[in-house]
């Protein structure tokens, strides 16, 4: 029955239960040095906070959504990769400020920006929803993929090593839920090319992406 959408039977009674409320949130974007601290950061929030999400997208992926819409940066620190991050809004305010101001005594990060709004955190969040819409009209080849969370900074930065050698040409934007170690990449094709061409070379792309994959077993 489960998996069927419904189909294999009939709800004839329901027991409904109410439930609490669901808590206020705050919305964070945080400009990140390295991949490594991607990792890093993660764990800061996840141990010391009620983590709800944690998202990580690229400059490149930022640029997109800019020029495809009327958002604007967050901050001015322009950094390789951004994540971005909701946790649940606790009586203790001066938590997540401080797991923040952590992270950048750390060295982890560049700049960030911490909602005040439920009008700004929902403007934060269009920086990450609308990626997929930016790039449509750029008709990209797209790959998801799992791996571990503590192999996202090596399997990222081998895959990139290796496309960037192979296909020059090609612009590479990386986005996905770093939380649950689930990745997009999104490879857009070149201007002169053909897609008959562009399609036939992400065919050898695709052997390249999945060789990366199983060498992180």
């Amino acid at each position: 029955f489960i998996g069927s959408e419904g189909v294999l039977g009939f709800i004839v009674e329901a027991t409904v239960k109410l439930t609490s409320p669901p808590p206020s949130t705050q919305v964070l974007i945080l400009g990140v040095h390295t991949l490594d601290s991607l990792i890093k950061i993660f764990s800061e929030f996840k141990t010391k906070t009620s983590l709800m999400a944690f998202e990580m997208f690229s400059e490149k992926a930022l640029v997109k959504v800019l020029e495809n819409t009327s958002l604007t940066r967050p901050f001015s620190a322009v950094s390789d990769f951004y994540v971005l991050i909701e946790v649940e809004a606790t009586p203790d305010t001066g938590q997540v400020s401080s797991v923040f101001e952590n992270c950048l005594e750390q060295g982890w990060l560049a700049d960030g920006v911490v909602s005040q709004s439920e009008t700004q955190a929902s403007s934060l969040w269009q920086l990450r929803e609308n990626i997929s819409e930016s790039l449509s009209k750029y008709h990209p080849y797209k790959n998801d993929i799992s791996v571990r969370i503590s192999r996202i900074p090596a399997f990222m930065n081998e895959l990139s090593k290796i496309l960037a050698k192979a296909y020059p040409d090609f612009e590479v934007i990386w986005f996905g839920h770093l939380g649950d170690g689930n990745l997009h990449i999104n490879i857009l094709r070149p201007p002169n090319m053909a897609k008959e061409v562009f399609l036939k070379e992400c065919q050898r792309v695709d052997e390249l992406v999945f060789t990366v994959v199983k060498n992180q077993e």
